[in-house]
C-alpha cells in the first residue's frame, strides 16, 4: 500500500513594497509534515544562542569500490550495477550499469547502461554518482538499514547522519531536497523566476523541542516579468525556515 502523502505549510513572505509577490514561483512535493515560514535576523539569533548549532551540513569523504560492496551488499550489487527498487516499476527491478557491464537479460528487470561510480563513504552511507539518457544524480545506499535514497544533486549531511539537505541554485531557479531520515519524511522544494544566490544554509538543533531547524538565506535578482520582457533589475532576500 502506498503511503499517504500528507502537506502541511505555513508559507509568510516578509517582503518590501517594492518586492511584488508576482516574480515569485514555487512547487512543493512532500511526504510526511513540513512547516516553512521566513524568519528574521533577531529570531535567528534566539535560536541559535538557545539550541545546539550542528555543524554546517559536511561534505561526503572516503572511497568504496564494486568489488567490495557486491561482498557486503549482494543484494544491491551485481558486478558494476546498482539495483533499485523502484515503485513505479514493481514488480521489476531498475538496474543502472557501468556501461559495457554485461549481464543477462530477464523479464525480472530493466537494465540501463550509463556512467555509474561508487563516488564516497560516510560511514554506513555508500554515495553512488550517476548519469546516463541527459540525466544524473545520486543514489545513497545505507548499508546498516539496507535502504536507498535518490537525489539529483550534491548531498550533504548532518553529524550524526539522520538529516540530509540538498542545495541547488543555477540562473534561473532554487532546488531544495531534505531527507529526514528520523521521522521518515522528505521534501522537495523549488522556487523559479529570478538568478538565485546561495548566501548560508545552517542547520540547528531545538533541544526543547528535540527537532532540527533549517534555516536557508537565498538572494533573488529578477530581470524579465512573466511575459518574458526585459524590465528593471529587482533584488530581493529571502530567508526561509524549514521543520
Amino acid at each position: 500500500m502506498n503511503k499517504i502523502t500528507i502537506i502541511i505549510l505555513i508559507l509568510l513572505f516578509q517582503l518590501l513594497p517594492a518586492q511584488k509577490l508576482e516574480f515569485f514561483k514555487q512547487n512543493i512535493e512532500s511526504k510526511g509534515s513540513f512547516v516553512i515560514s521566513t524568519y528574521s535576523e533577531n529570531y535567528y539569533k534566539e535560536v541559535i544562542k538557545n539550541s545546539l548549532p550542528l555543524l554546517q551540513p559536511i561534505k561526503i569523504t572516503g572511497k568504496a569500490d564494486f568489488e567490495e560492496l557486491s561482498k557486503l551488499l549482494p543484494s544491491y550489487i551485481e558486478g558494476q550495477c546498482l539495483k533499485v527498487d523502484e515503485e513505479t516499476l514493481k514488480p521489476r527491478i531498475f538496474k543502472i550499469c557501468t556501461a559495457g557491464t554485461k549481464q543477462q537479460g530477464d523479464s525480472t528487470s530493466i537494465k540501463v547502461d550509463g556512467k555509474l561510480t561508487v563516488d564516497s563513504k560516510l560511514d554506513e552511507f555508500y554515495i553512488f554518482k550517476y548519469y546516463f539518457m541527459e540525466m544524473g544524480g545520486y543514489y545513497l545506499l545505507n548499508s546498516k538499514t539496507q535502504k536507498i535514497y535518490h537525489v539529483f544533486h550534491e548531498p550533504q549531511f548532518s553529524p550524526d547522519k539522520t538529516f540530509i539537505v540538498v542545495p541547488f541554485v543555477d540562473y534561473h531557479q532554487s532546488n531544495l531536497q531534505i531527507i529526514d531520515i528520523e521521522s521518515d519524511r522528505n521534501l522537495r522544494y523549488y522556487l523559479g523566476d529570478g538568478r538565485f544566490t546561495l548566501n548560508k544554509i545552517e542547520l540547528a538543533k531545538i533541544e526543547s523541542f528535540r527537532k532540527k531547524v533549517l534555516f536557508l538565506n537565498l538572494t533573488q535578482k529578477v530581470e524579465y516579468d512573466e511575459d518574458f520582457q526585459k524590465i528593471e533589475d529587482t533584488t530581493r532576500n529571502i530567508r526561509l525556515l524549514i521543520q
